[in-house]
């Protein structure tokens, strides 16, 4: 098939502004300007239409806490013990999740979904396509990287019932002794259920999502890191601005947000649109997320066009919700831009994505229609 007449915004490389693309087999074969190409019965006239790569949201609990649901569909913190490494989000995910559709209708493509921040090590995230009836059909990767967290909400989980971690130095202690274990396990070649689900983590196979907005949970999360080299991937990080020095210097990548929410924490005061600038002019790789189930996937792109109200250049947003998630969770060879052979996993929209007055109109994944 081919989409001809569109302004194709690639990512990796120049926009186009009368561009055409042709996939098949859910496969991009070529892209390029219409100059001198000819249309052809089947081609989708995409005349005065945007066309970039689906977007890709780096950190959600898409699928694990479900759009409307109390406590009937909410699996994404077990909340039973804080250190928690051999769960999996592949074994509480629902396909049937209704945001996955709104999300769809967003141009939203592909997200990494992974448990909440109320456990010091919630569990194994992983990242889907928004297709497919079943999780196995819409997974492209399990495990892709491990949940961590510090700051208020461990402590609220399980300080306010009186045990530990009551304090900061108590959650850090904790997460270093099961390090510790591990670490030792896997110089022995085997260990317990808890211990082996770290062995990726510790050789450097599997990144680590990092819940932490303060800077002193900022800097315990790159001590952790340096003592045990796994690599971290900081998530929300309100204080990312004021660290934005220390996060280049240290090459820690940032998922930044949510963006479109009131700060209901003291320790996430400071997070705002104005941050991926900031990041951005400090040289720090980000993407934008929307945190979802905390604010809708569907606004993802609305966050990104805030990002751009505060100084972000718009070549910059676009790659925060497209190719720099992808290239952060390592999903890159296969999603986030425009290429041949990547998948066709892409979304047309009525007008410039980022405004608010445009729509997706059409989006495939994998080159089947899904909208």
């Amino acid at each position: 098939m081919r989409i001809v007449h569109a302004k194709i915004l690639p990512i990796e490389g120049a926009p186009i502004e009368d561009g055409y693309l042709r996939f098949e087999n859910g496969v991009i074969q070529e892209l390029g300007d219409m100059t001198g190409v000819e249309e052809q019965p089947g081609d989708l006239d995409a005349q005065g239409k945007y066309l970039l790569p689906g977007l890709v949201d780096l950190h959600t609990c898409l699928g694990l806490k479900e759009e409307c649901s109390r406590v009937e569909g909410n699996d994404f913190n077990e909340s039973s013990d804080p250190l928690s490494p051999q769960l999996r989000a592949l074994d509480g995910f629902y396909a049937g999740d209704k945001a996955i559709a709104m999300a769809r209708e967003a141009g939203v493509t592909a997200v990494v979904t992974m448990p909440g921040n109320m456990d010091l090590i919630g569990g194994q995230a992983m990242a889907v396509r928004l297709r497919g009836e079943t999780t196995g059909e819409m997974l492209l990767r399990a495990p892709c990287g491990m949940k961590m967290a510090l700051g208020e909400e461990p402590r609220a989980a399980f300080g306010a019932a009186g045990k530990p971690p009551l304090t900061r130095m108590g959650q850090v202690s904790m997460l270093r002794a099961l390090l510790r274990r591990a670490k030792k396990a896997l110089e022995a070649g085997a260990g317990d259920e808890k211990e082996e689900a770290l062995f990726p983590v510790l050789r450097g196979e599997m990144p680590v999502y990092f819940h932490a907005h303060r800077s002193d949970d900022i800097e315990a999360m790159v001590r952790l890191a340096h003592e045990f080299g796994f690599r971290p991937i900081l998530v929300h990080g309100a204080d990312s601005g004021k660290m934005a020095s220390f996060l280049a210097r240290e090459n820690v990548p940032v998922a930044i947000g949510p963006l479109t929410l009131c700060n209901a924490r003291m320790e996430s005061i400071d997070l705002s649109p104005a941050l991926p600038n900031a990041l951005y002019r400090a040289g720090v790789r980000f993407a934008i997320t929307s945190d979802h189930h905390q604010s809708p996937l569907y606004l993802l792109a609305v966050s990104a066009a805030f990002a751009v109200r505060e100084g972000l250049p718009v070549e910059e947003a676009l790659r925060a919700v497209t190719l720099s998630p992808a290239e952060i969770a390592g999903l890159d060879a296969q999603i986030g831009s425009l290429r041949p052979g990547k998948f066709a996993d892409m979304a047309l929209y009525s007008g410039h994505p980022l405004s608010y007055r445009s729509r997706a109109e059409h989006v495939w994944i994998g080159g089947e229609a899904v909208l």
